[in-house]
């Protein structure tokens, strides 16, 4: 979408946003990609539930458990999902070990496109090893000018092997929304099991994770663009999957057990699929509690008002380095591929050094964002609601100085 202006009013809202945060006035953060800066008053629960825990760990720990329980039912909710199906986790890639550990696979292959995450890619190859399968990579187009060259090129991909497809919601690379939802359909009707790693989509794009068939298991990190404490993922699972999964590690929760009960003939009662995959015991919950908070922070501003105020400063950081610098941009523009993210192809004369780009960029100008190396040099810009057009106006004179020192 083409960006609007705001108001001289408006503006005046988002500056009060920013106060909301622990950014200094002199620097800007332009990498919510890599990870979000969190709001003042969820930093402020995290630690309160760290100093009140103190007073008595044991009975404080079960007044936590609680809290995290009531934290996971509104986060459920914010994800379109019922909370029986959402599991908290540190970070997207212990989720997707865990789903990947998790899914009743064995043989045959499972297939990832080229533009998923490297830890990631690193959990699905050792649990295919391990299950006697293969893990292939596919080729998904880096610039879509639609979203059916996507669908095609994951269905040009299956074979008669395929028993797994794993792709990014949102890619990491160049941002691009990739159309989960079709996808699923299509691998639905092959038998195809088909798991997401959503590192990027919560708070970024509205989800409805109930509401995606075909999908088998979605992983999703909080700190980031939904602004959780650092520490705050999920991992998601439909329940018609449920009782097929097993959990990454065993603790009080139990495991649903598929053999008769002691001195019986029928198994055990089943476990709940969130319970067998809480390994507590003994945790530190306060990450997992300040999400709450943060989901005050955000209904406060409005939920809408957020998304739209994302894609107005995507769009102004397009049309901006399009007149500015004339850079190519990656990411697609086709408004269902197109989130937040805008990646940037650089020219091959600017001088980007080849290891510790953010950090150098960061000393010489108090900005962060995040820079690709080597022949394919580029830039990609994560702002968020602490973000200003000023913010991005910056960035770019500080791109031309570098390069007019070239």
């Amino acid at each position: 979408m083409p960006y609007t202006p705001i108001s001289n009013k408006e503006a005046a809202f988002w500056r009060r946003v920013r106060r909301q945060f622990f950014l200094p006035d002199d620097e800007i953060y332009l990498n919510t990609g890599t990870l979000s800066s969190v709001p003042k008053r969820a930093i402020r629960a995290v630690i309160e539930t760290l100093k009140r825990t103190e007073t008595n760990p044991t009975i404080e720990l079960h007044k936590n458990w609680e809290l995290e329980t009531a934290s996971r039912t509104r986060i459920a909710r914010y994800l379109g999902a019922q909370p029986t199906e959402i599991v908290f986790f540190s970070n997207v890639t212990i989720g997707l070990n865990a789903l990947f550990r998790g899914l009743p696979l064995s043989g045959g292959e499972t297939l990832f496109s080229n533009q998923e995450y490297g830890s990631c890619v690193n959990a699905l190859r050792f649990v295919a090893e391990r299950r006697g399968m293969t893990a292939r990579q596919f080729t998904m187009p880096l610039t879509p000018s639609e979203p059916r060259e996507v669908v095609d090129s994951v269905l040009a991909a299956l074979t008669p092997e395929t028993r797994l497809v794993y792709v990014s919601h949102i890619t990491c690379g160049t941002g691009m929304v990739v159309p989960v939802g079709r996808i699923g359909e299509e691998l639905a009707a092959r038998g195809v099991m088909f798991a997401v790693d959503g590192a990027h989509a919560p708070g970024q794009i509205p989800l409805d994770l109930d509401g995606m068939r075909g999908v088998s298991a979605y992983g999703g990190n909080l700190h980031k663009w939904f602004l959780g404490p650092k520490g705050t993922a999920f991992a998601w699972v439909p329940a018609r999957l449920h009782d097929e999964m097993g959990p990454l590690m065993v603790g009080f929760g139990g495991f649903r057990s598929r053999r008769p009960a002691e001195g019986t003939g029928t198994p055990p009662p089943p476990v709940e699929f969130h319970r067998s995959f809480r390994m507590p015991g003994c945790l530190d919950f306060s990450p997992w509690i300040g999400l709450a908070a943060t989901l005050d922070f955000r209904e406060r501003i409005g939920e809408e008002r957020i998304l739209a105020r994302l894609r107005q400063l995507a769009a102004y950081c397009r049309e901006t380095f399009a007149r500015e610098l004339g850079w190519k941009l990656r990411t697609p523009t086709h408004p269902e591929l197109s989130g937040v993210i805008s990646s940037f192809e650089m020219p091959a004369a600017f001088p980007l050094p080849e290891k510790n780009a953010i950090q150098w960029f960061y000393d010489r100008h108090r900005i962060t964002a995040s820079f690709i190396g080597g022949e394919g040099k580029g830039i990609r810009v994560s702002p968020h609601i602490y973000s200003s057009e000023s913010d991005i106006d910056r960035l770019v004179e500080c791109l031309k100085m570098e390069m007019k020192g070239a």
